[in-house]
């Protein structure tokens, strides 16, 4: 074989390390259930808590069936079924934004994706 060749094929071998490097710390993520999909689901119904705060003068409703169907459709119900919700009934306008509206914990990983009155979405790691 000759060095040229031998250089090709190590080249070829490090480019696939890097590219499993880059994707195995992602791989939870990117299957259906993953964290993406649960922060992403959790910030739909954030926002959809501060449409409905727009609508009634700051206040957030008192539970999360509230915002069915106007805020959020009967089809997605099952958003808010495993959301717990720290400030039912809160003034939207009166509360600290960095204060956390709703939580979820992944049954998948145990990762925890919190909400805060300002939008903002934390993903915090498993315990």
């Amino acid at each position: 074989m000759s060095h040229a060749r031998k250089i090709g094929i190590a080249a070829v071998v490090a480019a696939l390390v890097l590219l499993f490097a880059i994707a195995v710390p992602f791989g939870d993520e990117l299957q259906p259930g993953g964290a993406t999909k649960a922060l992403s689901n959790v910030k739909q119904v954030g926002l959809a808590l501060r449409l409905y705060a727009d609508d009634f003068h700051g206040l957030l409703p008192a539970s999360l069936q509230a915002l069915l169907p106007d805020y959020i459709s009967s089809s997605g119900k099952s958003l808010i079924d495993d959301l717990e919700f720290l400030t039912p009934g809160a003034n939207l306008d009166e509360i600290d934004p960095k204060t956390p509206m709703l939580r979820s914990v992944s049954p998948i990983d145990g990762r925890v994706v919190v909400v805060r009155a300002d939008d903002s979405v934390e993903l915090r790691p498993r315990k």
